[in-house]
Formats: structure tokens, sequence, C-alpha cells
């Protein structure tokens, strides 16, 4: 091989090891929680390759209406947000299948448990296709106490919240106005995420029509 060709060979070689390497700097740093996976259900979010400023909670510049979605609750009866008017919500979409959100949803039974007595909900809304009996048998398993069962009544729920990966975790107001939310897990029963928690309880409940009727709503 002449110096010529020895050096384009060199030159490639080198392009493709930088484009390979920044393709795993996307993959691992915005994580799978961007796509969909094989099967069509939601990606999860890694613990150990999650970026730190994604667990972090940022609170919207201004609260944010959601859209109205109904839930089933552990007896059968349909929910909407519009339920827990006048509590703060933290809600979080998870799945029993989903590894990142079995390991904190033990910390998310932990936090309700903290605040029992309270204003503040934890509203753990599991996406499984096979509805209550997966989670229960999952609460079960892990001794889930504090928590309430509630299943989505539509999968499109992700799509109305815009999520993209699982668990994704949104703080809601006694309105039903989003305030911020975390992407991937987090330890939800830390020092800090419970006085997050108690500055939100002691602010002021602001009226507003935050529950438009929604005849659509799925």
């Amino acid at each position: 091989m002449n110096t010529a060709v020895r050096k384009y060979a060199l030159a490639a070689a080198a392009v493709t090891i930088a484009a390979a390497a920044v393709i795993h700097l996307v993959l691992f740093t915005v994580g799978p929680s961007a796509q969909l996976g094989a099967n069509g259900r939601m990606a999860e979010v890694p613990m150990d390759t999650l970026p730190r400023a994604a667990v972090a909670f940022t609170p919207l510049d201004q609260p944010r209406s959601l859209p109205e979605f109904r839930i089933t609750g552990d007896d059968g009866r349909t929910l909407s947000m519009a339920d827990f008017r006048g509590r703060l919500v933290l809600l979080n979409l998870w799945a029993t299948w989903c590894v990142p959100c079995r390991r904190e949803m033990p910390s998310l039974d932990r936090l309700q448990a903290a605040f029992d007595g309270t204003d503040f909900d934890v509203v753990a809304l599991s996406l499984d296709r096979n509805g209550a009996s997966a989670v229960r048998r999952f609460y079960d398993e892990f001794a889930i106490v504090a928590l309430d069962l509630y299943v989505a009544k539509s999968p499109t729920v992700t799509r109305a919240l815009g999520v993209i990966g699982l668990p994704t975790t949104l703080l809601v107001d006694r309105t039903g106005r989003e305030l911020g939310r975390v992407v991937g897990p987090a330890e939800w029963d830390s020092p800090e995420v419970k006085a997050l928690v108690r500055r939100y309880l002691k602010q002021p409940v602001v009226k507003t029509a935050a529950y438009p009727h929604q005849p659509n709503a799925f």
C-alpha cells in the first residue's frame, strides 16, 4: 500500500470512529426515552445512563393545563384529574415491565406514606396492557401499601402528555395544571423531594378554570 492510499485509509477510519462516538453519545445522553421500543411500547429511561440534569425537577415558567384523560381506579371506577381537584398530585407514568419504574416504585410508596393525611397524592398511573391484575401482582410482590392502584384507560395518554419514555413524573397543582416534570427515575423519598412537596403544599390555591368540559376525553 503506497503512502497516499495509507493516509486515505487512516483518515476514513478516523471519521468512522468519530461518527460512532457521536452516535454513542447521542444515544446515551438523550437516552432511549426519545424512541419507541421495537415492540411499540414506550422506551425505558435507564438509571445508569441518565444525565444528572434529567432527574432534577425543573419547574415550568408558567403552569400548564393538562388535557383531560380517563383513569381506572382499583375499584373499577372511572376517574379523571378533576377528581383530584384541590390536591397536589405527583403523576407518575410507569409500567410493570419497565425496569427503572420498578426500581423507583418503593420510593414513591414511601413518599406517599410520608405525606399521609395531607393534601398530597402520588398517582402512579400504570400503562400495563394487562391492566389492574398486573399492577396488583407487582404491588403484592414489592409490598406497595401506601399507593392506590390506577391504570390508564387508553395508552394515548402518553402522547397527549408529551411523554416519550418511562418513567415520567409530573407535578400537578391543585387546579390540575402541570408545574414541571422529571424524565427518568428518582429517589422520591429523598429529603430534597420532600422539601419540594412541602413548599408547593404551602402555596395558596389559585382559582382557575383548569378543568374544562371535554366530552372527547380519552
